[in-house]
């Protein structure tokens, strides 16, 4: 079974409107509905005539204005009528009002949207997003998060009418610079930050990071609209991280490590945990069938392999220190049989 969360605009009114002057009703939306038919009713209806299956779930998204109230109700009622569990919910402060909008509306909408796809998977459902309706800042983010979250997003296409899908394939988006910096973003994420104290935490940080924060006219930096749908998807790839084993020649070499070489290990294997940055920082050298973490400048270096959805590593090692004696002799997973839990 599905859920289909779908964006609200005014397209129901103003079509109405069209065909009958005056102030509108709920029971003239509903009526107009029933007598254009879905396809013609407004672009919300049109797109679900295209995208519903029996045993679908409805949820509307509408905005904080008298229009988008009355809307979003006409379309749960109608839908409703029809046999479907149908419900609206309003996204506090996505007005008209500039300020808003932008720093309130927008974040209102992505955190909505995010806690709706994470209930509906732990209910067993399939969220989809159908984002037709709304404001065209509202569209582009349903869409953003639908990317980041892996959720499929429909919308009308303006000129060949025809349903177009975004697949839910995920985006080239910097997890690096989430994990490299993750006590930054959990100590901004927890509470509303001064902007000065932001910009004396950000000191030395990478300049990259300004991208996904934002102040508004209170004088408080945040995380943007943006920047909150991707620290919330990193948020959902740590709740499933795999176990850590470790051999005890690895930590052995670590033990004898000072604080600062311990951490820089700590940091790594954390890394290590992710999906996307092991997939994409390890490699492979000729004299070892186990992988080597990460790749590039920096001096340590993780052989590890996989197996039944743990990771096991066989050696930890530093340039200056063991890296080059480690390749020269070669590293072998069948040269390492006693593994205990990492606790780094």
């Amino acid at each position: 079974m599905r859920l289909i969360i779908s964006t609200v605009g005014t397209s129901l009114i103003s079509n109405r409107s069209k065909e009958q002057s005056g102030s509108t009703r709920l029971e003239e939306l509903l009526m107009h509905i029933t007598v254009k038919g879905e396809v013609k009713a407004s672009a919300e209806t049109n797109a679900l005539s295209r995208l519903i299956s029996e045993g679908d779930q409805l949820l509307f998204l509408c905005s904080d204005t008298p229009d988008g109230n009355l809307s979003s109700e006409a379309l749960t009622q109608f839908y409703q009528k029809k046999g479907f569990k149908s419900s609206f919910k309003v996204i506090r402060e996505l007005n008209y009002l500039h300020d808003d909008f932008m720093s309130r509306g927008l974040k209102s909408l992505v955190n909505i949207l995010i806690d709706e796809i994470q209930i509906s998977r732990r209910k067993g459902l399939e969220p989809i997003i159908s984002a037709t309706g709304g404001f065209k800042a509202e569209i582009a983010y349903a869409t953003l998060v639908g990317l980041v979250f892996h959720v499929p997003v429909y919308y009308i296409h303006e000129v060949f009418q025809d349903i177009i899908c975004m697949p839910p394939a995920p985006i080239d988006w910097d997890l690096t610079l989430l994990a490299e910096n993750e006590e930054f973003f959990q100590w901004i994420n927890q509470e509303f930050r001064r902007t000065e104290k932001v910009n004396r935490r950000l000191k030395g940080l990478p300049d990259r990071i300004q991208l996904l924060l934002e102040e508004d006219a209170d004088g408080y930096t945040t995380l943007s609209a943006a920047g909150r749908v991707y620290y919330a998807a990193y948020e959902e790839i740590l709740k499933d991280l795999p176990p850590v084993k470790i051999s005890d020649t690895a930590i052995k070499f670590y033990n004898k490590l000072d604080t600062t070489q311990q951490k820089a290990i700590e940091s790594c294997v954390h890394k290590l945990r992710i999906e996307p940055l092991r997939k994409s920082g390890s490699g492979q050298i000729g004299t070892t069938d186990c992988f080597v973490y990460p790749r590039g400048d920096c001096p340590e270096r993780i052989y590890y392999h996989e197996n039944n959805g743990e990771i096991f590593i066989c050696e930890i090692a530093f340039h200056e220190i063991n890296y080059e004696d480690l390749n020269k002799k070669g590293v072998y997973k069948r040269n390492y049989g006693d593994f205990e839990l990492w606790k780094g």
